[in-house]
């Protein structure tokens, strides 16, 4: 997720810190003291955008935002069972367990680490404290949102906690017990049930599109690649239409891309749908996986050696590119594709000039011929996309347009 949608959807004026590669330390010396408006400088939000991952400050510094940092699934089940409120507010995870985040209308308790038995499970996060959000784990894996809805607002004392705590400020000493919807502060909040009544989900819709509006390449892509080329989804047709739209991304875009407007699918429809996004995004997961193994099947075996070689984005544009050569179409017979730096920057989340640099690459590795090339946007008119030739091998066998 981009800065911009980051704060759309936590909601609050949360202060954003760039992560360290391979580490979950922030960037920045003495980041706890970084305040909301010094992030908003340009030199700042381009740290942000260049990050491998992004924090966020926890406590007063982001108006009361926190965390439930649960590192076992157990755990995590447990914090869930008590307070079954829970269930709908914002959570995020990359390995195990997960983080449950909230916001407190009031200054938050302090930072506190949560064991049991001698073993530490988790962790309390509130001022002093930073949890990551978006980027690349330390171990490979990716965080992702599980629950893509803004932190409910809540008093502590409604949190209900675990018994082995053994701690009367920790434990279940508030008159609301269990965690519900009747502890949140304000109505307009989002429920914390897992099925949302329709006004919540029309809510819940709502937060999406505008963090979609923060992102105009994914805007763009979702209109393109999803609104126009398939009606309304039903429900009882989630897994069918998702499987159709997954099999479609994985010929048109970078991996990256594909599962954002998966997500992106699921959140802007869940007035619709009945399954979890968790649910949702293992299946769109699975479904690219098995994809990738079909294209991988169908490549000739100088194809595979070279692709073999190639790190994820120009394995991503030399797939994209076959894919398009594959096509036959009126505008572009097999063998022929229209492609601009701009859609392809769009199609794998690169840069635009990074973009160029990896056609320069396919074009000097006899992948890709210029046939005709494009035009820039002029008072005149429109530009017009560049013209490439296939020409890595004969493309013997027609691709059909998913």
């Amino acid at each position: 997720m981009s800065p911009a949608q980051i704060l759309a959807l936590l909601g609050v004026n949360a202060v954003l810190l760039p992560i360290r590669r391979n580490s979950k330390c922030p960037s920045r010396k003495a980041w706890q003291k970084i305040t909301f408006t010094e992030t908003q400088i340009h030199a700042y939000q381009a740290a942000l955008t260049r990050a491998p991952a992004i924090g966020v400050t926890l406590g007063e510094p982001s108006e009361g935002l926190c965390t439930i940092d649960c590192d076992e699934d157990e755990f995590l089940a447990e914090m869930l069972a008590l307070n079954p409120g829970l269930h709908g507010t914002l959570r995020t995870s990359a390995k195990r367990g997960g983080n449950i985040w909230f916001v407190l209308p009031h200054p938050p308790p302090k930072s506190r680490k949560l064991v049991r038995e001698g073993v530490p499970v988790g962790e309390f996060r509130s001022t002093g404290s930073q949890t990551i959000i978006s980027g690349d784990h330390p171990e490979g894996a990716r965080y992702r949102l599980i629950v893509s809805a803004p932190p409910v607002r809540v008093p502590f004392a409604h949190i209900v906690w675990p018994a082995w705590l053994g701690d009367a400020s920790f434990t279940n000493s508030s008159q609301y017990s269990p965690f519900s919807p009747s502890s949140l502060e304000s109505p307009s909040s989002p429920s914390l049930n897992t099925l949302y009544n329709i006004r919540e989900r029309c809510d819940a819709v709502e937060a999406a599109r505008k963090v979609m509006d923060a992102d105009p390449a994914l805007k763009r892509l979702y209109r393109r690649f999803v609104v126009e080329k398939r009606s309304l989804p039903r429900q009882g047709r989630r897994n069918s239409d998702l499987v159709e739209l997954v099999t479609f991304l994985h010929a048109a875009t970078g991996r990256k891309r594909a599962l954002e407007l998966a997500s992106a699918f699921w959140e802007l429809n869940q007035d619709i749908f009945t399954d979890s996004l968790e649910q949702h995004m293992h299946e769109a997961e699975a479904q690219l996986n098995a994809r990738e193994a079909t294209w991988q099947s169908a490549l000739t075996p100088e194809e595979r050696v070279l692709a073999d070689q190639f790190h994820q984005p120009l394995r991503e544009a030399f797939r994209i590119c076959r894919d398009l050569a594959g096509l036959d179409t009126p505008e572009s017979p097999r063998g022929k594709f229209f492609l601009s730096m701009g859609d392809l920057a769009d199609r794998i989340s690169l840069r635009a000039v990074e973009a160029q640099r990896i056609i320069h690459v396919l074009e000097g590795l006899g992948c890709l011929q210029v046939v005709t090339k494009g035009t820039k946007h002029s008072k005149e008119g429109p530009g017009i996309a560049t013209r490439y030739r296939w020409v890595f091998h004969s493309m013997e066998t027609p691709v059909s347009a998913p």
